[in-house]
């Protein structure tokens, strides 16, 4: 990485230097940047563009499509003395002239496994811009076998989505979490109506209401616990509504931190919090009594806690919820819900099954 932007350079980025979240050393990074875009239509070409007037260094650019007219109203790189052109050629030449600086690598041909493990070393970030599953599954998987930073992003109509997946972090998902790729109809030529379809869940739980009024109430409840045994002013919530998605659930999460006061003890941070929030509503006290004289049978293990306790003092615990206990060659299941006065009881059978679809599906 070079020490030092040039004049020519500072003047240039300058709009984007002065933002605190780049600067000088951000906008080092974006001249090092290596970034490979795989289809250059309505999404390849605007994001080719910005990247390349943002400076990036290396940009690589696959298609093996030729410019046809019912491209130009969309596909901003390219215009009527393109017609019949290479994609790729064409966008090169409208690139180098917005920024000589940026190296254009071309990749004419039809994205296959082979071409694609034979490029992907040369690039750090890729972005996927194909208009189909097969290809997406096929960009997915190579990217994740070789730890490179993936978006992936389609349009539709007037809808559209786009992920982001480090696969350097080996807890983060990758697109099969998000897409099952059996349920995938291959007669579908615009595949992104699928996918639309398929994020619905993900995309229902970020908006829904009820679902985010429910996460508040049981960070409020989770301050208001941790109050009791951390230092005053040592509360916070750094992360809040953060959705965390996995193969068959999706999961809206929030971050609570405290100080634990010198006198006090992991035993009594665990008395204070426990039985958590999320799982006795509010308040804490009278939900306990009505589930005690609704519910029929003890719940046994289920809402209960692991508990993991090292040598040097450090703990660690969690709230058991869908499980499964076996006992006497017997099965039991468990799920829940959290009910609001607002809670549609369609809604709450629906949510409850796909809960426990998984746990389910796990002893086939």
């Amino acid at each position: 990485m070079s020490s030092k932007l040039s004049k020519n350079q500072l003047e240039k980025f300058s709009r984007q230097i002065i933002l605190k979240d780049i600067g000088i050393l951000g906008q080092k990074k974006i001249l090092n940047s290596r970034v490979l875009i795989i289809g250059m239509g309505g999404l390849g070409c605007p994001v080719a563009e910005f990247l390349t007037r943002s400076g990036v260094g290396s940009l690589g650019i696959v298609d093996h499509d030729i410019v046809g007219l019912s491209n130009i109203h969309r596909q901003t790189l390219y215009d009527e003395k393109d017609l019949g052109k290479l994609k790729v050629k064409a966008a090169k030449k409208k690139l180098i002239s917005i920024n000589s600086k940026t190296k254009i690598n071309i990749h004419n041909f039809k994205l296959d496994k082979k071409k694609f493990i034979k490029i992907i070393k040369k690039y750090d970030y890729i972005i996927d811009g194909i208009d189909n599953f097969e290809t997406k599954f096929l960009i997915n998987d190579i990217s994740l076998k070789y730890k490179k930073f993936l978006v992936t992003g389609a349009i539709s109509k007037f809808d559209g989505h786009i992920f982001t997946f480090d696969f350097s972090n080996k807890k983060d998902p990758c697109l099969r979490c998000f897409y099952q790729e059996e349920t995938i109809s291959d007669d579908i030529l615009n595949c992104e109506y699928e996918g639309i379809l398929g994020t619905i869940a993900a995309i229902d739980l970020i908006t829904n209401e009820k679902d985010r009024a429910e996460n508040i109430m049981i960070v409020d409840l989770l301050r208001n616990d941790l109050s009791k045994v951390c230092e005053i002013g040592s509360i916070e919530v750094p992360e809040i509504l953060k959705l965390e998605s996995y193969l068959k659930v999706h999961h809206l999460t929030s971050v609570i931190r405290g100080k634990l006061k010198k006198d006090k003890s992991w035993v009594d941070l665990l008395i204070a919090c426990w039985p958590g929030g999320s799982i006795t509503g509010a308040p804490k006290l009278r939900s306990c009594q009505r589930l005690f004289e609704i519910e029929k049978n003890g719940r046994g293990p289920y809402c209960g806690s692991f508990i993991k306790v090292d040598w040097n003092g450090e703990f660690d615990s969690n709230i058991l919820i869908r499980s499964f206990v076996v006992k006497n060659k017997q099965i039991n299941i468990s799920a829940g819900c959290g009910i609001v006065s607002d809670s549609d009881p369609q809604n709450e059978t629906e949510e409850l099954k796909w809960k426990l679809l998984p746990l389910i599906d796990s002893l086939k």
